[in-house]
């Protein structure tokens, strides 16, 4: 072996800077172990004082947990400048240890998407074209169908509805950043590199500000990527334990505006013409569809319910019953009236909000026309009033047509104080000089009325203003809570977005399903693991023994290039390490085998372990590269935990070739210096088929009988039965919910009906006690009031099923309690659209990079279709067993992101497997050139034979751990590869390769026609 000496060099280099790598992860874990000992210590010490004794159970529970976590948290925060390893402080090794996605450690995944959209009509005129207007709808339609940023999307969209209409007529190009010599007679592609240049600055302000908000929330370890040209920002916020609050701090464009407003007493005449309309239409309503009793009738039941709560929580007495009050007065008996000079017209439900705002919006009553209506940022909270229940309506004034009378871009700085009077928290801003003397005429005009201070079209509060305020120091009230205000002066801070941004994909984890996925994912690791070592080592006995070494050396160097490469460990990342292993000792597999052949040559140890190195070379390279290939092609179009997956593949595969190639090698080496002997098989499994003779391709028939039927089986079942998507690809929002005993899914599905009105899809997840519940209600509404509404419906409808009962707060406490909901995911449809189309797209193109690859490399396009049919039929055979299956087996089989993962790491497994019989046939073509094709062909199908049954046992080893042992996260994808190595060691033998001898005996019967 050449090169020994260097060779060994850097494989003791590479330990050493894997070992190191890993020791901030233990020096990380010892750190938070100190934190947790005294956090314990201070709560042994509060639970001996007589203080603590007398709170009650269930909020001594609560008030430990809360206390636990801040503990924690300031010890940590005390030594995070400190040195702890070498020179490096507690921060610095907390950034520099493995890396756990959300499914591993809880928090939220949130995919935001700019309204590039918006940000285009921002720029047009006042007065657009009607082809204007067609073309951003037409870009609109197709942005919901591509990839395609909106901007090119809007450029072809304007070349087919207006091709010889300048674009200038509708874009200011005053509004444009960038130079235009003639703006008079700016051509279309000039804008369009205009509003491209814009769009771009848009992005990248937005992620900047976006990262400012992030870094200021205090979040360890956040991820924020930008999505190129998509207009779309990804952020992984692990261990985050209010999702609530992140979503107001990421959609919020921090839009301050100063209003003045209108009084009770001067809109309420109108609101009354507006309920005398709302009146006469449902009576014109009730006589035209005949049916007036019924209808009165249902009117009093709904009536009733409203007026009950209303009278409950609003202490409000009426004399007139709930039925009669309605329809006299249906406006106010959904919105409470305000009296006297308040700027605030009233009290709503939640439910409410959205019926009042389409009243007053299709109303034939002339409001003034600078009245603007805007509702409270946040539940009006008072004596007698229900919690996050009830809104205020507030009268906006608009000055000069243009809103608000001065905005946000006037703020320098902002800070959160504490009212000297009430200790109450509020925002203190200071303006620039512009802003502070505009503001002093502001106030001094608004003496003695009400100035509503707006942020994102939401009213944050509305003083009084009693006198000018001078200077340019201001302070924002509105009975904030400590992080509301901390919020509020974060994004003022941070700046304003750009353009709107929208959350159109969102996972929120819990660390109590997270602890449980790292429980049973390292559970099947560490089985995997042991049995592929007791695998190896009994079939190989002593090489056996190298090459569980060179594995063990393959663990180091593979978890040492994670930390490395900072690349994210998820659930399905540790079925990629387990798989890793699985097909780490291929390569060793190929080698032995060869040595063995050599042996039985007669050659010496030596040389036979010499020759069965460099014999073996090719196939093991080429084998690794197709799967390389798909695992890059995953990693690109993946997303999520799917990309942890594929990082750890590929890193796997690369590491793998490294200590099985010259790990193994080396230690070889070494025990030959020594003239020890080496042996390389087992009495049981000397013979294990060798000198077999089967006749494979005689067999095709039968073969191809077999497999047409299978796969006409999967495809009439695909296209009738079809499939149970994920979230992922269907869209829609998915809660996994924990109870505290038993349930039935039959049960819960029928109480999701009756609350929605519509079926939700329930499985067990997991336990019997743990269901996943899909709804596609409401799919198309991605707001946070319509996430918080069909959380409370949710909760409704299962409240029943919890022997302890649940408040609302305590069931959607995502990551705070061990009940309720435990995990939730969201999807955009149009996202997921999006994913189906990927999905479909990456399949693809990894059949063709491998055909191309395999047709290049064996100089033969027959090859490579050969192996591309061998996969499609194995593709096939795995798309409809989860077709067949679901809903059959006991646990879900659901076709998502995962399963695709899967597809794909099937293709890139199955093809090695034809890598290996193809440059076997190659080689003996080479030795043998003058024997039929068809001998050569069925001898390399019998000399690796015991190379592929060999390797496909030891991966399918593996995979039934991961099935049985990773948890119900990754079962159906740990299925999916089982299915898929048995299907592709069936294919490789019994139809790729008959494949590839059947074109080539029909490309040389055309030859020798040609020839005649």
């Amino acid at each position: 072996m050449q090169s020994k000496g260097a060779i060994t060099f850097v494989a003791i280099l590479i330990g050493l800077a894997c070992i190191f790598q890993l020791s901030f992860t233990l020096v990380t874990v010892r750190q938070e172990n100190k934190a947790a000992k005294y956090a314990e210590d201070a709560i042994q010490a509060v639970q001996k004082t007589p203080e603590f004794n007398q709170i009650s159970e269930l909020d001594k529970a609560f008030y430990l947990d809360s206390l636990r976590t801040v503990l924690t948290k300031t010890y940590l925060d005390s030594i995070s400048s400190e040195k702890v390893y070498f020179s490096y402080t507690y921060k610095d090794v907390k950034e520099k240890e493995i890396n756990l996605g959300l499914d591993l450690k809880g928090g939220m995944n949130v995919m935001l998407q700019l309204d590039l959209a918006e940000l285009v009509r921002s720029c047009a005129r006042t007065k657009t074209t009607p082809e204007f207007n067609k073309a951003m709808e037409l870009a609109k339609a197709r942005a919901a169908e591509t990839h395609t940023d909106f901007i090119t999307l809007f450029a072809q969209a304007w070349n087919e509805v207006a091709p010889n209409q300048r674009l200038s007529f509708d874009i200011d190009l005053d509004k444009l950043s960038g130079d235009i010599k003639n703006k008079s007679k700016a051509t279309n592609d000039e804008v369009i590199a205009l509003l491209e240049k814009e769009a771009e600055s848009a992005i990248n302000n937005s992620y900047t500000v976006v990262e400012r908000r992030i870094n200021q929330f205090g979040v360890a370890q956040p991820n924020i990527q930008k999505i190129a040209r998509t207009g779309r920002i990804l952020v992984e916020l692990p261990g985050v334990k209010e999702p609530e609050r992140v979503r107001k701090l990421l959609q919020g464009t921090a839009s301050l505006e100063f209003w003045q407003t209108y009084t009770s007493q001067e809109i309420n005449p109108f609101l009354q013409e507006l309920n005398e309309e709302i009146k006469l239409q449902n009576e014109a309503l009730e006589s035209a569809e005949g049916k007036k009793e019924a209808a009165s009738a249902n009117t009093a039941d709904t009536t009733k319910s409203i007026e009950e709560e209303l009278a409950s929580n609003l202490n409000t007495e009426t004399s007139v019953s709930s039925d009669l009050m309605a329809k006299e007065n249906p406006l106010f008996s959904k919105l409470q009236p305000f009296g006297g000079n308040s700027a605030c017209l009233g009290l709503a439900h939640y439910r409410d909000t959205a019926t009042i705002n389409d009243w007053i919006k299709n109303s034939h009553i002339v409001f003034p026309g600078d009245f603007v209506p805007a509702w409270g940022f946040k539940a009006f909270s008072g004596e007698g009033v229900q919690p996050d229940t009830y809104f205020e309506l507030v009268a906006l004034k608009s000055v000069a047509g243009k809103g608000a009378v001065l905005d946000g871009g006037v703020i320098t700085s902002a800070r959160v104080n504490y009212n000297q009077m009430t200790a109450a928290a509020e925002v203190s801003m200071t303006m620039n000089s512009t802003g502070a003397a505009k503001w002093e005429v502001i106030t001094e005009q608004s003496i003695g009325r009400q100035i509503a201070i707006v942020m994102d079209g939401s009213v944050y509060s509305y003083p009084n203003v009693q006198n000018k305020i001078s200077g340019g120091s201001s302070q924002i009230t509105g009975h904030f809570t400590q992080e509301e205000a901390d919020d509020l002066a974060t994004v003022l801070k941070s700046g304003k977005l750009s353009t709107p941004a929208r959350i159109v994909q969102e996972q929120v984890v819990g660390p109590s399903l997270g602890n449980a996925s790292i429980r049973s994912g390292m559970i099947s690791f560490a089985l995997a693991f042991l049995l592929v070592l007791i695998y190896m080592a009994f079939f190989y006995r002593r090489a056996g023994l190298v090459a569980d070494i060179a594995l063990l050396c393959n663990v180091l160097f593979l978890f040492g290039a994670l930390v490395s490469f900072g690349a994210v460990l998820t659930l399905p990342g540790i079925a990629g390490l387990v798989l890793t292993m699985g097909m780490a000792v291929d390569a060793n597999v190929i080698i032995y085998e060869r040595v063995k052949e050599e042996l039985r040559a007669g050659k010496a140890l030596r040389l036979a372990i010499a020759d069965g190195y460099k014999n073996a070379y090719s196939a093991i390279i080429d084998g690794n590269i197709t799967t390389i290939l798909t695992g890059l092609i995953l990693l690109f179009f993946g997303s999520g935990a799917v990309k942890g997956f594929a990082a750890v593949l590929v890193i796997g595969i690369i590491t793998s070739m490294f200590t099985s190639i010259f790990i193994s090698r080396l230690l070889f080496e070494a025990r030959l210096k020594r003239n020890k002997d080496i042996s390389f098989d087992s009495p049981a499994t000397r013979n294990f088929l060798q000198n077999t003779k089967i006749n494979f391709l005689d067999m095709r028939k039968w073969s191809y009988t077999i497999s047409g039927i299978l796969c006409l089986t999967c495809i009439i079942f695909c296209l009738t039965k079809g499939f149970s998507y994920g979230v992922d690809f269907s869209g829609g929002r998915t809660y996994v919910v924990r109870f505290d005993a038993p349930v039935v899914p039959e049960k819960i599905r029928a109480a999701t009906m009756t609350e929605f009105g519509e079926a939700a899809e329930v499985k067990q997840f997991g336990g019997i006690s743990q269901m996943r519940i899909t709804t596609k209600y409401m799919v198309d509404d991605q707001s946070m009031e319509t996430d918080k509404m069909i959380e409370g419906k949710m909760y409704n409808a299962l409240k029943d099923f919890f022997v302890t009962p649940l408040t609302l707060d305590q069931f959607t406490s995502t990551l705070e309690n061990p009940n309720g909901i435990v995990s939730s995911d969201r999807v955009d449809a149009s996202i997921a659209s999006e994913m189906q189309r990927d999905a479909v797209i990456a399949v693809i193109l990894a059949l063709i990079v491998i055909f191309g690859y395999i047709a290049l490399r064996f100089t033969n396009w027959t090859w490579g279709l050969g192996g591309v049919v061998s996969l499609m039929h194995t593709s096939i055979l795995v798309i409809g067993f989860f077709s067949i299956f679901t809903g059959v087996l006991p646990f879900t089989l659901d076709v998502d992101q995962t399963f695709i993962a899967a597809v794909l790491t099937i293709i890139g497994y199955a093809i090695n497997d034809n890598v290996v019989i193809f440059d076997r046939i190659r080689e003996y073509k080479t030795l043998f050139p003058k024997r039929e094709l068809k001998q050569n062909i069925n001898e390399a199908l019998n000399s690796t034979l015991s190379r592929t049954i060999n390797t496909s046992l030891s991966t399918l080893i593996v995979l039934i751990a991961i099935a049985i042992f990773g948890g119900e996260s990754i079962r159906g994808f740990a299925v999916a590869l089982t299915i898929g190595v048995i299907f592709g060691t069936y294919a490789s033998i019994f139809i790729g390769t008959p494949i590839m001898y059947d074109l080539n005996i029909r490309n040389q019967k055309k030859l020798e026609a040609k020839k005649k």
